[in-house]
Formats: C-alpha cells, sequence, structure tokens
C-alpha cells in the first residue's frame, strides 16, 4: 500500500482544516478511508448518545498530486485510524504562515508503526502523525451509512444563533424540548425548557420545509408531510454538537427519526441477509432484555449483570431498562463498586452516574480502595491521577495516598515509569516527619526521585555589585569526598588560585582532608600541593607557612595559647592575623608572635566566634 499527495492552494488547506477541526471536537478517533476518485472520514462509536459522522470528498477539489495503490486492483482502498485533533495542530501553523509553498501527505513507517507524514515545504518541516492501519476484515464496518426514512422535516435557523439560545438554555436545566411544526405554509420550531422553577420558550417562524426524498421510494421526489414531531435532547450534548460545527453551511435540516425500528427496514444493507450480527453485544444481557420485553415485567438485576445490561440496552435503545438500570446503580452505590461505577459510566458517558460515583469515591477514598482492592489496581493511570490530584478528596491522613499509590505501582513492573507523576500528586506538608521517612525509604533510587532528595555540592560563589547577586564560579568538589559535606575546611585566595586545606568528611569518624588543593580561577584546574597538616576539632598552638612557589614549609613560633578553628588572614606584605578569642599578629621577618589589644579593636570579643578573614585594601573584614 501507497499513498501520497500534494496541496499548494490555501483555501483548499483551509477547507480541509475546518472538516478536521470539526470531526476533532466530536470525536478523539476516526477512519480516514482513502479511494482513487474520493476521501472519506467516518465515525461510528458504539456507545449511546455518541455521534456517527460520514464525511466524503473529491480528492480532485483539494489535492494537485494524488497517488494512491491499495491492497491490491480488487480492492484499491485504504484505511486508516487517525486523531484528528494531531492533525489539525500540525496543520494549524500553516494557515498563519506568509510564504508558504505546499503541503504533502505520505503514508510512512517509522519505528516499526505506520505514520501518516506532513511536509511542510516552506520550513522544510516534517510532522510524524501515528495511525492504525484497520485490516481488511473490518471495512464492512465502514460503508456509507443509510438515512433513516423521515417523515417531517424542517430547514434550521442559522446556527450561530440557535448555538447562542442553547448556551443560555444549557445554564438553566439539563435537557430541552425541541418542536417542530409543518402544518402550514412555513415551518416553526419552538425551543422549550421547563423545570420546578422555571418555564422558558424559543420560536422561530417562517421555516423553509424542504422536500423529502428517500432510498428506493417508489416516487423519487416527494412532498413534505405536513405534521407536528417533538424530541427531548440533553442540552450539554446539543451543545458540544454546535459548538463543533465549522463549516458554516447555507442550510442544515432536522428531521424526526426512528430509532431501533430503522435498523430493520429494508433500506439497510442487512435486507438481503436472513441473520443480522448485532457486533458489540453481550449474550445473556440481550436474552435478559427480550425476556424482560415479552413478560412485560422488570428486570432482575445485580451487581454482576447490571453493567452489561445497561451498556447494551443503551447501544439499543431500550429506553426504559436502561433507566431502570440508572436507578438500581443510584440505589446501590457502595464502597465494594464506587470505582467500578465510575469507570464504566465514564466508558459508556453517562455524565450524571459517573460525576455521583466520583464524589462517592472522593469521600470515601481510603474504604472504596481498600474494598476494591483489585479492580482498583487495575485502573489506568489517568483515572488514578484523576483522584488522588483532586482539590476535593477527603483523607485523615495524607499518607493513605501514599499507600495507593504504592500498591497500584507495584503491581505492574511497566508502571514504574509514573512513580514521580504520581508522588507529585501528594501533599508533602500535610505528611508527619516519621511518615516522611517511610516514603523516603519506600521510593525506588529513580534519578529523578533522587536528585529532589540531593544536596547540591559545595560552590564558591563571585558577588556582582552591578546586579547585587551571587554566582557560582567553581564547585568545591574536593570537599565532598565523603558521605556528607567536609566541615571545618579553610578557603584562601592567592592571585588566580584558591586555596583549599583542613576539614573532616565524616563527622566523629576521623576521616580528615590531609591535602592543601589549589583552585586556578583562570585554567579550572585543581593542583595538589602537598599534604595538609593538623586536624580538624584539635585545639592546636602551631604556625605553619607554606611558600606556594617553591611549596616550602616554615614552622614558626607557636601561639601565644592554643586555638581551634581560627579565622586567619594576611595583610600587608609580613603581617599574619589570627582572629579568635585573642587577636594574634605575625611579624614574618621578625618570627615574633604577641598578643594585640584587641579591647580597643572589638568589645566583648570573648563571645564571638570567628570563621573566616578576608583581606580588604586598608582594612579586614572577617565572619
Amino acid at each position: 500500500m501507497k499513498f501520497r499527495c500534494r496541496m499548494t492552494e490555501m483555501l483548499a488547506i483551509k477547507k480541509f482544516y475546518t472538516v478536521l477541526n470539526t470531526i476533532s471536537k466530536m470525536a478523539k478517533t476516526c477512519v480516514f478511508r482513502l479511494s482513487q476518485d474520493r476521501f472519506f472520514f467516518i465515525v461510528q462509536e458504539s456507545s449511546p448518545s455518541s455521534p456517527s459522522i460520514w464525511v466524503e470528498m473529491e480528492q480532485i477539489r483539494f489535492f494537485n498530486e494524488y497517488n494512491l495503490e491499495g491492497v491490491n486492483d480488487e480492492s484499491p482502498h485504504i484505511y486508516i485510524e487517525i486523531e484528528p485533533d494531531q492533525l489539525t495542530k500540525a496543520l494549524h501553523p500553516i494557515l498563519k504562515s506568509t510564504a508558504f509553498f505546499s503541503l504533502k501527505f505520505k503514508l510512512t513507517k517509522k519505528r516499526d508503526r505506520p505514520c501518516l507524514s506532513l511536509e511542510i515545504e516552506d520550513r522544510l518541516c516534517v510532522h510524524d502523525i501515528p495511525v492504525n492501519l484497520i485490516p481488511r476484515k473490518h471495512w464492512q464496518n465502514y460503508q456509507e451509512p443509510y438515512m433513516p426514512i423521515h417523515r417531517i422535516g424542517i430547514f434550521l435557523p442559522p446556527l450561530k444563533n440557535l448555538k447562542h439560545i442553547v448556551e443560555r438554555y444549557k445554564n438553566l436545566g439539563n435537557h430541552m424540548i425541541l418542536e417542530v411544526d409543518t402544518t402550514g405554509d412555513n415551518g416553526k420550531l419552538k425551543l422549550k425548557l421547563e423545570s420546578d422553577s422555571i418555564s422558558l420558550g424559543t420560536y422561530f417562524q417562517d421555516l423553509e420545509v424542504p422536500k423529502i426524498c428517500h432510498t428506493g421510494a417508489t416516487q423519487p421526489q416527494q412532498v413534505a408531510v405536513n405534521g407536528t414531531a417533538s424530541v427531548k435532547i440533553e442540552l450539554r450534548r446539543f451543545n458540544l454538537f454546535l459548538h463543533s460545527e465549522q463549516i458554516n453551511p447555507r442550510k442544515s435540516s432536522g428531521c424526526q427519526k426512528f430509532k431501533m425500528k430503522s435498523m430493520f427496514r429494508d433500506e439497510f444493507v442487512e435486507k438481503l441477509k436472513s441473520e443480522i450480527t448485532l457486533h458489540d453485544i453481550d449474550y445473556l444481557s440481550f436474552n435478559y432484555i427480550l425476556d424482560g420485553c415479552k413478560s412485560n415485567k422488570p428486570i432482575f438485576l445485580t451487581d454482576s449483570n447490571v453493567f452489561d445490561i445497561i451498556r447494551v440496552s443503551g447501544m439499543l435503545q431500550f429506553i426504559s431498562v436502561y433507566e431502570q438500570c440508572k436507578n438500581y446503580i443510584t440505589e446501590n452505590i457502595k464502597f465494594s463498586n464506587a470505582l467500578e461505577i465510575m469507570t464504566e459510566m465514564d466508558a459508556i458517558s453517562e455524565v450524571n452516574l459517573h460525576a455521583m460515583a466520583k464524589k462517592f469515591v472522593l469521600s470515601n477514598f481510603v474504604k472504596c480502595f481498600s474494598y476494591a482492592l483489585v479492580f482498583a489496581q487495575e485502573l489506568n493511570l489517568d483515572i488514578v491521577k484523576s483522584i488522588i490530584n483532586s482539590n476535593f478528596l477527603y483523607v485523615k491522613r495524607e499518607f493513605d495516598v501514599f499507600k495507593v499509590i504504592v500498591d497500584w505501582i507495584t503491581f505492574s513492573n511497566e508502571r514504574s515509569s509514573h512513580a514521580l507523576e504520581l508522588l507529585l500528586c501528594i501533599r508533602i506538608s500535610e505528611l508527619r516527619e516519621r511518615e516522611i521517612g517511610h516514603v523516603a525509604r519506600k521510593v525506588s533510587q529513580d534519578p529523578e526521585i533522587r536528585s529532589h532528595r540531593r544536596l547540591r555540592d559545595s560552590s564558591l560563589f563571585m558577588f556582582d555589585p552591578a546586579s547585587k547577586k551571587l554566582t557560582p564560579i567553581a564547585t568545591l568538589n574536593k570537599v565532598n569526598d565523603g558521605t556528607c559535606e567536609a566541615t571545618g575546611y579553610k578557603v584562601l585566595a592567592h592571585g588566580h588560585d584558591v586555596i583549599i586545606s583542613g576539614g573532616e568528611f565524616t563527622i566523629g569518624r576521623n576521616k580528615w582532608n590531609k591535602m592543601i588543593w589549589s583552585y586556578n580561577t583562570l585554567t579550572s584546574k585543581w593542583n595538589k600541593l602537598l599534604r595538609g597538616y593538623g586536624k580538624h576539632r584539635c585545639v592546636l598552638d602551631s604556625v605553619i607557612v607554606i611558600d606556594l612557589e617553591t611549596c616550602d614549609i616554615k614552622n614558626l613560633e607557636p601561639l601565644p595559647i592554643p586555638m581551634y578553628s581560627p579565622a586567619i588572614c594576611s595583610f600587608g606584605e609580613n603581617s599574619i592575623y589570627i582572629f579568635k578569642s585573642e587577636i594574634c599578629v605575625y611579624d614574618v621577618n621578625k618570627k615574633i608572635a604577641g598578643l594585640g589589644n584587641y579591647q580597643n579593636v572589638i568589645k566583648n570579643s570573648n563571645a564571638k566566634k570567628w570563621n573566616s578573614a578576608m583581606h580588604f585594601p586598608l582594612r579586614i573584614g572577617f565572619t
């Protein structure tokens, strides 16, 4: 199978985009059927109240080049399943482009799966959209549908006006009655909403009545049938349909249709078959429904069969059975089946029951997940995340949310990749200190998770007076060789070099830094000068001077009193200042140590503990 086509006219691309945008607002996926002369977009969903869409377009009106090779000469077609939303996102930038040249579509294979590739030639941009090839045995499910016979029809008013009215009705109720009257010369349309507190009506008059033409009728063209008809419509779905309309048709018609009866009329393809196969219908549930219709008695519902019966009754439009199932589910919701009700009602688009079940789960979170543990572990990621990330979730302890996450992840090894995504839903501030420790031990050591628990490496910062910000210029990785950052090390500046000495890597285990390192800020390299002397947390009185050029070591006179980790800096060419409870000044040439008059410099210095000292012109700074 091969497919390649090319568009060069912006008007055709805009029309193609409009059709796709309309379909994307009503269905997540659709079938893209390709033939020699035409192409089709088909939506056929089995759930109740779901739309059925058939769009037929001539390829010559859209494509300048169109090359297609089907399965074989007998079946020159290609059926692929696409997501229209992805196509619209890829086409949207073209609509705003001023230098557009052409757009190409290709059926390709990328990473062992089929793709529909879009190539935009103005900027050499290619979009590869994954698609699913539909086997030939399923092609019969996507034939053109037959319109059921209708006896009353009317052209609708401008959909823009209808959209504004329905939008306001939607805020006042859930359902609306639409009445059509064609008894006069012109048609009339009435929108009516009634509730306990309000009754509203909107009238459209002088609407055109179309002539009715049925496939296979004895008279190819018939006059309109006079009469009235009414239908009850769910406002939310009708509003969604009106907002999805993007094509802006000149005329739109509405008609009264038969539902279950139309499946067995002679207008359908099944008219030539002696047996009709109902697809995706549970056999036992269908028998329950038929027996109930024959006996004219309510069906015996249980927790094990109600979901299958409501699905079948919704597909085949057994309204009374469908309502009976809804009432049963509403009256029998409990901890053990709330999660299942929530997922099943979401699958058949039963919004009210889904909302009711979700509220029940959010208010009884722990019990619902513990009573239905097996079912809870089989939930998909989106449902679990929508529950634990809800602001309306009620739990006595936030740690219970973590337990549910762990049970869900450990059920399958493939779910470990979602660990961080789910853990971000936990309110950490609501956890106790002991619970946080348990979370830290329990969580697998994923690199992304581990990085959140890790401290940054020690860095050398430079203060920029202009921006008044600290900027890291180097990482002091030589003081992070142990299980924690070293303590007690000294950092000194000498020209372009930064000197690091001393320090203890592991507190209380005597793992000392016995090296003196030099970091060159120009070359960004570390140099080991020599082995260090002394130990952190030891009170010493020795004074050692190291010549950084020759690496010679000189032992000076000891301090007047032993000191623990004093602050030291050089001042001038020959003086060394030592700050602690006493201030000592060394003259390197005289090699004489003496006590400074610290009372005149710093008052109450006995209460101070200085960690570092820095040399500035004409002054010394210390912290």
